[in-house]
């Protein structure tokens, strides 16, 4: 017989949540890896940008400072550079046609690199589509070694961007100019950047 005092999600208009395998990579190196009760009718980036309180509640957690694997942490995001999903069901982002797409190369400030792709809208200038993001952007084709054929769709963590250093478009990357490369800093509600070599600006 049902529970009387059960109250149905679906009643309450609650979308419905399902456990996705996340992987994070921490300042300093340090990658953690546990579930997340991820809305099925929401993507990663915007997921991770909605978390109230910058906290991020993990199941099943290992790696980071955990000898062994915990069942409960909660993560605070202004530590995490970026995540990622080995489950393909889980679209790291919703969004509608994009322009080809530039090849990147994104530093941190923790001095760590990764090297992946940012796809503006159409016609939009790079520096409006990253100042006017939410938190958490898009790169495709991040180069992840511990990911299938060493590639994954990311959300980046935009408050720990130092720099973004154009390289070229996405199917003819190029090598990083010889000469002095032209700066922009580009100022985001909550942190500040600097694009590099980049002309559409």
């Amino acid at each position: 017989m049902p529970d009387p005092t059960a109250v149905s999600t679906a009643r309450l208009g609650q979308p419905k949540t399902a456990p996705r395998p996340l992987v994070l990579r921490l300042r300093g190196g340090e990658t953690v890896s546990g579930n997340a009760h991820v809305p099925t009718i929401q993507a990663l980036a915007p997921f991770l940008a909605s978390r109230k309180g910058g906290l991020l509640t993990l199941t099943s957690i290992a790696g980071g400072t955990t000898s062994a694997t915990a069942t409960h942490v909660m993560l605070r995001l202004a530590s995490v550079l970026y995540g990622w999903s080995s489950d393909r069901t889980l679209a790291v982002e919703h969004k509608g046609a994009a322009a080809p797409g530039r090849r990147v190369r994104v530093t941190f400030d923790d001095h760590s690199d990764l090297e992946g792709i940012v796809t503006p809208l159409a016609g939009q200038r790079v520096s409006d589509f990253l100042a006017r993001a939410e938190d958490f952007v898009v790169l495709r084709q991040a180069g992840i070694a511990a990911a299938p054929g060493g590639l994954a769709d990311v959300a980046v963590h935009m408050n720990t961007v130092n720099t973004i250093r154009d390289l070229g478009p996405a199917e003819h990357p190029q090598t990083p100019r010889a000469q002095a490369p032209r700066e922009t800093v580009v100022r985001r509600r909550t942190s500040t950047f600097t694009l590099v070599s980049f002309d559409d600006v």
